[in-house]
């Protein structure tokens, strides 16, 4: 696995003000690409990385950079609605070729289309959500490719009302708030043909104990064999092991997942004032060691729950009862 993180500085960003957007049609998941209009920047893609507005960090927005460029930066005012670019160059070595490119996007609001070289490689309108966008066949390898992010911020509100439904062409879309443009983290990743896709560990009642669920994505065309091996250790700490397993794994053609069950004594366990935290990190080996992978996730050992004592309910934290506080401002 090879991943670049382009999170940060270096992005431009364009307000594209002439674009079309209010009659959109919208494509809800799974979307199918050869469906979905190319909409290309309307100054034209030779212009593009020319006529940016600014250069910029992510995450951000267009509110946040651009709040009062219409003249009124009083109110709501400010708000922007429509179109706007966010593009970044990143570098693919001639020794990444063979290998799938991934691009994992953190968070966009609302709408995303997703160019790489001018080419549409992903479509979301969740909305603040990850989404995860294959870029393979337009990636260029020994050499610069440019990735393009178009979002369309349609609506929105700057008060505490969140449950109201607003028309966005012939759809009624959930209101959210109305700050538009990339909300989240931008990878660009390259892996096997057999890769790990997620890695979620879920807490048990024994708080020294958890199961670790590892999803294993396969774009191969066939089932394929292998081992994984799952260790966990201190974060900060990669020699503080407290437990390790290898089983056998095998992947459908459609990908698949595997669990392995975590005993571990002698961990230390997440609490408030002693927040220890580890890291689960699984590699998979496959066809012959030609493929491999290796991600990880933190997490910490503890349990939340509630119970009752005479009726009362309460909450516990590793078996002990907790009492949470917090400050309430709505109306302040």
């Amino acid at each position: 696995r090879w991943e670049t993180d382009l999170t940060g500085p270096g992005w431009k960003l364009w307000i594209d003000k002439t674009a079309k957007w209010t009659d959109d049609e919208i494509f809800l998941p799974p979307v199918d690409l050869a469906k979905v209009p190319m909409n290309q920047p309307s100054c034209g893609w030779d212009r593009l990385a020319s006529t940016f507005d600014r250069e910029v960090d992510i995450p951000g927005t267009v509110e946040g950079y651009m709040w009062g460029w219409s003249g009124n930066p009083i109110g709501i005012a400010g708000d922007y609605r429509g179109v706007s670019w966010w593009s970044k160059t990143f570098h693919l070595d001639d020794s990444l070729k063979g290998k799938k490119i991934l691009i994992y996007i953190e968070s966009v609001n609302l709408r995303a289309e997703v160019f790489v070289n001018r080419k549409l490689v992903g479509y979301d309108v969740v909305g603040n959500t990850p989404f995860e966008v294959d870029a393979t066949d337009a990636a260029v390898y020994g050499g610069e490719n440019t990735l393009a992010i178009r979002v369309t911020d349609p609506l929105g509100n700057f008060d505490w009302n969140d449950n109201e439904m607003y028309r966005w062409g012939k759809r009624m879309i959930p209101g959210v708030h109305g700050f538009g443009g990339v909300t989240g983290r931008v990878y660009v990743r390259a892996v096997d043909s057999v890769r790990i896709d997620d890695i979620y560990v879920q807490n048990k009642p024994n708080p020294v104990e958890a199961e670790v669920f590892v999803t294993l994505g396969n774009s191969s065309g066939s089932a394929k064999r292998g081992t994984l091996t799952l260790t966990v250790h201190e974060w900060k700490n990669p020699g503080a092991v407290v437990f390790k397993k290898t089983v056998s794994a095998s992947v459908p053609a459609a990908g698949g997942q595997v669990s392995v069950k975590v005993k571990a004594p002698k961990a230390a366990l997440w609490g408030i004032k002693d927040p220890h935290l580890y890291i689960a990190s699984v590699s998979f080996s496959g066809d012959g060691g030609r493929i491999v992978d290796k991600a990880e996730k933190r997490f910490g050992f503890r349990y939340f729950n509630v119970a009752s004592k005479n009726g009362d309910p309460r909450f516990y934290l590793n078996g002990k009862r907790v009492f949470v506080f917090a400050a309430m401002t709505r109306g302040f």
